[in-house]
């Protein structure tokens, strides 16, 4: 397993956001409206994401033969 470089997590970022961007705006478009994010949805995905890189960093740590924190 080698690391991850930062111009390949920036682009798993940027992708998924153009191609977002790029949905709701042809949904504006042809619909005339787009989905909409939630103050609370927006709160939940902040939560993921945070457990997300938490457990990440202990399995870091894990792989360094450290104990986990």
């Amino acid at each position: 397993m080698r690391r991850t470089r930062w111009t390949t997590v920036l682009a798993c970022f940027a992708g998924p956001a153009v191609l977002a961007w790029a949905a709701s705006d042809l949904m504006l478009r042809h619909r005339g409206w787009a989905a909409s994010l939630t103050p609370w949805g927006a709160a939940i995905a902040v939560v993921i994401a945070a457990i997300v890189l938490l457990a990440g960093l202990a399995v870091r740590r894990l792989r360094a033969h450290e104990p986990p924190g």
